[in-house]
């Protein structure tokens, strides 16, 4: 079933009237410092495949992180990690839907929700230990450093085709973009899948030289994936899965039709 569904080919409505102006700031911003927005010349096509995994894994965004999944071909990719749904603090934290874009308000309600504990040193009855701020999705959900849980990679703006979505109990929380533009409001999804979080995109070299995508980056994200997994979470038992499944293609394998709440269920309906 799919809730709250409105994609269009080019949405020439109100609420993204300012879109293109906001849009032309980031691109200038990021022609100035590409690094900021776009990561390593080399290795930044691989950002959002990166994000994911370092939600699922170090942040734990999700209960019960499992495996990432994912499909490489020349300009194209798919990253789905395997998941329950978000913490529930994290569901109770932001709203979901109703917006232009899923994180339309997250950042004044992630003030509003630590506020109280940035001036008082608790949380509710119990005292915040020292460095508490930097634990985890608390503070790297969107912070200058860590995975960011608004927009893995922020390839929104800056790829050609972009769609990811995130799990909470209601359902698959989905957003898609073309050419920096969303292709309608966020949407929700209510399908048999093992996604927590997924995220595809159809890239450029424009903005990711590092392009096409080859198997040096298959072997980079296993490698990755191996001292990751031994160095963060070895010492915590009930992480018990850390699996890096990389496929590669020759050709790209998603149409301009994956990228929209029909298309996406092919790709990640269990």
């Amino acid at each position: 079933m799919t809730v709250q569904v409105s994609i269009d080919d080019h949405p020439e409505r109100p609420q993204y009237a300012n879109w293109d102006e906001a849009r032309a700031g980031v691109i200038a911003h990021a022609r100035q410092r590409p690094m900021m927005y776009v990561g390593d010349s080399e290795t930044g096509h691989l950002g959002a495949i990166d994000e994911v995994s370092r939600l699922m894994w170090m942040a734990r965004v999700c209960r019960r992180p499992g495996r990432c999944r994912v499909i490489l071909s020349p300009s194209q990719y798919l990253v789905i990690g395997e998941a329950s749904p978000l913490v529930r603090s994290i569901q109770k934290m932001f709203t979901f839907g109703g917006g232009r874009v899923l994180s339309e308000n997250w950042q004044r309600e992630y003030k509003a929700y630590f506020k109280p504990m940035w001036e008082t040193g608790r949380d509710g009855g119990r005292k915040l230990g020292e460095g508490w701020q930097n634990r985890r999705w608390r503070y790297t959900f969107t912070g200058p450093i860590g995975p960011r849980l608004d927009c893995p990679g922020q390839h929104d703006l800056l790829a050609w085709r972009f769609m990811w979505g995130i799990r909470t109990d209601a359902g698959l929380w989905c957003e898609a973009y073309e050419d920096g533009w969303p292709t309608g409001q966020p949407f929700l999804l209510d399908i048999p899948s093992r996604a927590g979080i997924f995220a595809a995109g159809e890239l450029t070299s424009e903005w990711f030289p590092g392009l096409p995508f080859d198997q040096g980056d298959v072997d980079s994200l296993r490698a990755q994936s191996r001292k990751r997994v031994q160095l963060k979470w070895s010492n915590i038992k009930s992480f018990t899965n850390g699996e890096f499944v990389v496929e590669w293609r020759d050709e790209d394998f998603m149409a301009a039709e994956a990228f929209s709440a029909d298309g996406v269920r092919s790709l990640i309906e269990a």
